[in-house]
């Protein structure tokens, strides 16, 4: 029965457990930790609720990382409603205890050893581990993270970490492990040892590695093991180590249940280009496919992967930093990829408008990037415009939005359009701005870099058009063009790796093994 004082029932008091908790999920991480777990003992119970917790990020950073500014869900992470963020030890020791409920924790920075203990002692719940940084994490250590946080699913680790056998036999330990990142942090020679680390974690069904040496036999023995169980991998084309050998012609010949996967670091040769993308077209499962600065010696190769029957079930595509990306290539992913529902291409300046005369063909595409596409010109965004179910248009870092005139006035006829980006892409005058409230009732978010004469159009245009979120870098025309930095990184999401390891000197349980 709720509280009754002087009489009168405290209404907060008489909300059901339930109501307050949705309340509450209304909080950010800071908010709840810091400000709600002190009002009371019944707040401070619920603010522990497991369904709090699910999207929240506790962030271990070093100053390097606050000064490059990486951001989280599109902002700052200090601005991140999912994440807190820490810098010391001394902090983190101090948030000990007010998180047990905690799903996910990422290390930015060498820790020492007891804090990262005393950390995984009080959030035993966590399913998601990221070690991004040179840790210097010792056999006793991990062991016991281990034990203390049973139910991890997914872990990043620096490879280095790996090639220690012992410390990586401990993997068989966490019977719940889905999803395993290796990063390269030291560069080495010596291989990960892929075909133990596979056999010891038999629930894997994520493997992503960017290490440039691995021995092709292992890497063999890892898609014939998984061949009906592996969803999601992340592999680079080649081994540093075998120029005639390819992981995407292993994937034709083992895997049949691949759904997502990323390729890195282009690097095939001349003579094998042909077959390799004949070979990523027949990896018919493929739902996603993300490679970044594709650049094959005979460009018209890439479209081979892309021909009608082959990959049918693709519904998002990146190729990002394709510089001698075709127009024949984009205009046989229109007619071979039907159920594209994002597409990703940035810095293709070869492409024209040609290469979207048949991008209509693409009914279910929902999000498109054409960053840094400097050879399109005055039709194309008219293609685009034929688009029935495009919400999302990326169009950053374009030299000159004039020469998308006459047709950049068809923009405001993409009727389901929600998300514009034209970060810096110069002469924003261009864009009809002024017709936005009439015509793009749906549009709810903004990304623009202007000068001092494009300020009044947008301050008017946020004015008519309140539901609007804005989010805008200024360019100091009188001082050289200097940019507020770092809106980049959200799109590239790529890793940072800092510092040369952390120490576990004070320790005195050094594995010497």
């Amino acid at each position: 029965m709720a509280e009754i004082k002087y009489g009168r029932v405290k209404p907060f008091e008489s909300l059901p457990d339930e109501i307050v908790i949705n309340i509450f999920s209304y909080f950010n991480t800071n908010e709840l930790t810091d400000i709600l777990q002190n009002v009371c003992r019944r707040w401070k119970r619920l603010a522990h609720d497991q369904a709090l917790w699910r999207d929240k990020e506790y962030v271990i950073i070093g100053r390097h990382v606050m000064e490059r500014g990486r951001n989280c869900c599109g902002v700052h992470f200090s601005e991140c409603v999912h994440c807190r963020c820490q810098q010391t030890d001394e902090e983190v020791l101090r948030s000990v205890g007010t998180m047990p409920q905690l799903r996910r924790l990422t290390i930015m920075r060498p820790i020492r050893g007891r804090v990262l203990r005393k950390l995984c002692i009080s959030c035993p719940n966590l399913t998601r581990l990221q070690i991004e940084c040179n840790q210097n994490v010792n056999f006793l250590t991990m062991k016991h993270i281990f034990q203390k946080c049973p139910k991890i699913q997914k872990l990043k680790l620096p490879e280095s970490m790996l090639r220690n056998w012992p410390l990586a036999g401990l993997l068989s330990t966490l019977e719940h492990l889905t999803c395993l990142v290796v990063f390269e942090d030291l560069w080495s020679v010596t291989p990960v040892r892929l075909r133990d680390l596979v056999d010891a974690c038999p629930q894997l069904e994520e493997i992503h590695t960017d290490c440039p040496y691995y021995n092709t036999r292992d890497m063999e023995y890892v898609l014939k093991a998984k061949t009906h169980s592996l969803t999601s991998a992340t592999l680079r084309w080649m081994s540093e180590a075998w120029q005639n050998w390819c992981v995407v012609t292993v994937l034709k010949q083992h895997n049949t249940s691949l759904r997502k996967l990323r390729l890195l670091h282009y690097n095939v040769p001349p003579e094998m280009e042909a077959e390799v993308f004949e070979a990523l077209g027949e990896l018919h499962n493929l739902q996603e496919l993300r490679a970044e600065r594709v650049s094959p010696h005979a460009p018209q190769v890439m479209s081979l992967a892309f021909k009608p029957g082959c990959l049918t079930q693709l519904r998002r595509l990146q190729l990002q930093g394709a510089d001698n990306l075709q127009n024949e290539t984009v205009l046989t992913i229109s007619q071979g990829c039907p159920n594209l529902c994002e597409l990703r291409l940035s810095k293709s300046a070869l492409i024209t408008d040609e290469a979207l005369s048949e991008i209509y063909l693409l009914k279910h595409l929902e999000i498109l990037e054409l960053s840094g596409c400097n050879g399109l010109g005055g039709t194309a965004i008219a293609h685009i415009a034929e688009l029935p179910a495009l919400h999302t248009l990326v169009l950053q870092h374009v030299r000159d939005l004039k020469k998308l005139l006459p047709s950049l006035r068809d923009i405001v006829d993409v009727g389901e359009l929600r998300f514009l980006d034209i970060l810096q892409s110069d002469n924003i005058e261009a864009v009809p701005f002024s017709e936005f409230p009439g015509k793009l009732l749906k549009l709810r978010e903004l990304r623009v870099t202007y000068d001092s004469q494009g300020e009044n159009v947008v301050t008017e245009l946020q004015h008519k058009m309140p539901h609007l979120k804005v989010f805008e870098t200024f360019r100091y025309t009188d001082i050289g063009d200097i940019d507020r930095g770092g809106v980049d990184e959200y799109y590239v999401g790529g890793d940072y790796h800092y510092g040369n390891g952390g120490n576990d000197d004070d320790d005195d349980d050094d594995y010497n093994g």
